[in-house]
């Protein structure tokens, strides 16, 4: 493994930590709870500074992180005076809940943002362009007869259109197998580029069956 990828590693674990507790500190934070500590990782303190009532900073062990609300843990006396109306055990349990759930459920509005930029900047964008048949093989493997091929499509045929049907109102079987019937619209050319014609098709995705 090269050192970039170990530095990317860690990079990605860093921000699933931050996008986790962030999910864990933005509920808290909204409902009132005492926060008093935000840190990134565990073991002995790196690095800190203290904004308002709660501290943030950086520990040496980069395998986790966590958001310390006052109270939550019973085995600790750590809620500060005059803000027990602010402890985790002193709030509504709804509360408790989503502030729990925050955490993983950030995972999933992240992931929900980043599929959403994917699908809105990836992919085919031009609409106006055709799909023009390069080439029509005989048969698609030993025995198996191309569809194509029957029927009777050419190298340089525009496909116009194309429906899956999957329904058809007679039941139809062939010597390979079953399949889904479909329909195309194809333009024909002729060799200086001319439309000379369109037709329709109809056929089977072939599937072989089993012997």
């Amino acid at each position: 493994m090269s050192a970039l990828a170990i530095v990317a590693f860690f990079v990605a674990l860093l921000a699933i930590i931050l996008i986790h507790e962030f999910g864990h500190y933005l509920l808290a934070r909204r409902f009132g709870f005492r926060v008093l500590e935000y840190f990134v990782g565990f073991g002995p303190k790196l690095w800190s500074f203290r904004r308002g009532e709660i501290e943030y900073g950086l520990k040496a062990i980069p395998a986790g992180g966590y958001v310390k609300i006052a109270g939550m843990n019973p085995f600790e006396n750590d809620v500060p005076p005059g803000d027990e109306d602010r402890a985790y055990g002193a709030k509504p349990v709804r509360q408790r809940a989503l502030v729990i759930l925050a955490g993983p459920l950030s995972h999933f509005l992240v992931a929900a943002i980043i599929f959403s930029a994917l699908l809105m900047t990836t992919g085919e964008t031009d609409r106006t362009r055709v799909s023009v048949i390069s080439d029509v093989p005989a048969q698609l493997e030993p025995g198996r007869t191309s569809p194509a091929a029957v029927a009777g499509l050419r190298p340089g045929d525009v496909i116009t259109s194309h429906q899956v049907l999957k329904s058809v109102s007679e039941p139809k079987t062939t010597k390979l197998g079953t399949g889904r019937f479909w329909v195309i619209d194809v333009e024909y050319h002729n060799q200086d580029g001319v439309l000379v014609g369109v037709e329709s098709y109809t056929g089977f995705g072939y599937k072989r069956e089993a012997s």
